[in-house]
């Protein structure tokens, strides 16, 4: 992205409604763990096996396999405070919002990720939009996306750090963090996201 060569500074005082994590680019984690040793999909979830998570280092869990042609998720990593072996990891993608709360702004997408063992640290999902979601005509802009991670205790939907990290002719690629694992919402909106302090 060009973007990313301009000095940081310009960009904060020509887009200052524009988060500033969507200005500087990102440092994606390295792996430090071998990927999962199986993988299964069909067209709308993925499947895995981790032979055993680390505790403290990067943990791939999940990379969306060819066959998941209409799964939004490219990967899935964990860091763990507690080790296992044998870690199943699902990613599901849904058609329709199914935990009973409105999701904050236009929804795009909908999905799950489990993780059955061990205690995630902290995790990181890489997802997709299509551009044609992100068109003029949807006026949905492609820096008002965010991951929403739906919190059971508190009944709502909780904002998640959002990175716009690449674009292609065809989807806009995006990479948040999330403390815990669960239903997720994709939306966005007309306008850049106030900032939230």
């Amino acid at each position: 992205d060009k973007v990313y060569d301009l000095p940081s500074s310009m960009l904060f005082n020509k887009l200052p409604n524009v988060p500033t994590e969507q200005l500087i680019k990102e440092t994606a984690p390295t792996p430090e763990v071998a990927t999962p040793i199986t993988q299964a999909a069909d067209a709308t979830k993925a499947t895995a096996t981790i032979a055993n998570t680390d505790v403290g280092k990067w943990n791939t869990l999940a990379e969306r396999p060819a066959g998941a042609t209409s799964l939004n998720v490219e990967e899935v990593m964990a860091k763990f405070t507690s080790g296992a072996s044998g870690v199943g990891v699902t990613v599901q993608g849904k058609t329709s919002n199914t935990v009973g709360v409105d999701l904050p702004g236009t929804n795009l997408d909908f999905l799950s990720i489990t993780v059955g063992a061990g205690v995630v640290d902290i995790g990181r999902v890489k997802f997709k939009v299509a551009k044609s979601k992100l068109s003029p005509t949807t006026n949905i802009h492609k820096w008002s996306v965010f991951l929403r991670r739906f919190d059971p205790v508190l009944s709502k939907w909780i904002t998640l750090p959002t990175k716009r990290v690449a674009e292609d002719d065809t989807y806009v690629y995006y990479t948040a963090t999330t403390p815990k694992f669960s239903d997720f919402g994709i939306s966005g909106g007309s306008d850049l996201p106030a900032p939230e302090y």
